[in-house]
């Protein structure tokens, strides 16, 4: 190492077996199993790489290039403190073209085949590269992630809650569920009644269920049903 010269700093990263199914197939099926302790045991153990001490002090970096996009597709996920980094950088980019087009709306037609421009994240250093689409399903890892931790406490806030020791009239959806009209001696009947409803509910539908009200005034998807 030539005199006065810094040491340069390794990471190692390791990429998951190629049995291990590709991020998109894995956010499909989270979105539509009604397994949800499967899932978050399957969640809990996806492959996550870039997750020393080292890679949080890079900063992201971005550009844009004729890729084939299927080639993006991971099996594995990063710490959600470098995909902020990356959406970070992703956003800047895009808002950049934007304006660029506004004055140069020429194409550039020199790619290879069946390829798509992307805009490209990574960090310097050889570490894998993500396009945009890669960048937006880790955000929806994480995401699900955090809808599942919502939904094991409201499962936790039903489950342990006393509903028939409630003395206040349930007055949010009172009609749909037939609640404008309680007496005292009935009101905790129907919190708990109401509670097991719901209970079932959540347990057993989808992320992406949709329910319709009884009054056929609006829909209610189930991740907005739970605490976000």
């Amino acid at each position: 190492m030539p005199k006065g010269a810094k040491p340069q700093k390794l990471a190692a990263i390791v990429l998951p077996d190629k049995n291990v199914p590709s991020l998109s197939r894995v956010l499909e099926w989270a979105n539509n199993t009604i397994d949800r302790n499967h899932l978050s045991e399957i969640l809990a153990n996806y492959p996550t790489i870039m997750d020393d001490d080292f890679m949080n002090s890079r900063v992201a970096r971005s550009k844009r290039d004729h890729v084939y996009a299927d080639n993006y597709d991971y099996n594995f996920v990063i710490p959600k403190n470098l995909v902020l980094k990356l959406d970070a950088v992703v956003k800047a980019e895009k808002k950049k073209r934007s304006m660029s087009n506004y004055f140069n709306q020429t194409a550039d037609d020199n790619h290879p085949e069946r390829t798509t421009e992307e805009i490209i994240a990574y960090f310097p250093g050889g570490t894998p590269q993500f396009t945009s689409a890669a960048v937006y399903r880790m955000n929806e890892f994480y995401n699900v992630v955090r809808k599942l931790d919502a939904w094991k406490e409201d499962v936790d806030w039903l489950m342990s809650t006393k509903w028939d020791e409630m003395t206040v009239n349930p007055e949010l959806f009172d009609v749909e569920t037939d609640s404008d009209e309680l007496t005292d001696d009935t009101t905790g009947a129907k919190h708990a009644a109401l509670a097991n409803e719901v209970l079932k509910q959540l347990e057993g539908a989808s992320l992406s269920s949709i329910f319709r009200l009884e009054s056929g005034e609006g829909t209610v998807k189930l991740d907005k049903m739970m605490y976000l």
